[in-house]
């Protein structure tokens, strides 16, 4: 790959960057909005069967902490990445190999955005009924 190529790359590489973590930001107040929805509306919230209560409250913890731990993740591998950009030495380490391999695995990215969207999705279908039928 010349210059050039590598420029570009790192640019489109900058571009997605800033989109997954604009989604990451989204997601993480959309679920906390969420709770603080229920909690805010304790009265209405309050007649909802439990179970309803349970599922709502799981669901948006759970998109929640699936983002949090993605960013844990994120941050872990590329902090390893960028010691090896500092000293060259490191990069022949099997735990430098190991996240220069896994910061690269988009399979962890886009399978907990879709477990995020469903959990959300799944508590915001929730809601709306248990409103509905309570509110």
């Amino acid at each position: 790959m010349d210059i050039e190529e590598k420029k570009q790359a790192e640019g489109y590489f900058e571009q997605y960057w800033r989109y997954a973590s604009a989604l990451r930001n989204w997601f993480v107040a959309y679920g906390i909005g969420g709770a603080i929805l229920c909690v805010s509306k304790a009265d209405v919230f309050a007649e909802f069967p439990a179970c309803t209560k349970q599922i709502i409250i799981f669901a948006f913890l759970l998109g929640v902490s699936v983002q949090v731990l993605l960013a844990f993740w994120n941050k872990i591998g590329h902090w390893f990445i960028y010691r090896g950009e500092d000293d060259p030495s490191y990069r022949s380490t099997k735990t430098y190999k190991f996240w220069d391999k896994a910061t690269e695995w988009f399979w962890i990215d886009i399978s907990i955005d879709i477990i995020t969207f469903c959990s959300f999705f799944l508590a915001t279908y929730k809601l709306i009924i248990a409103l509905g039928r309570f509110g």
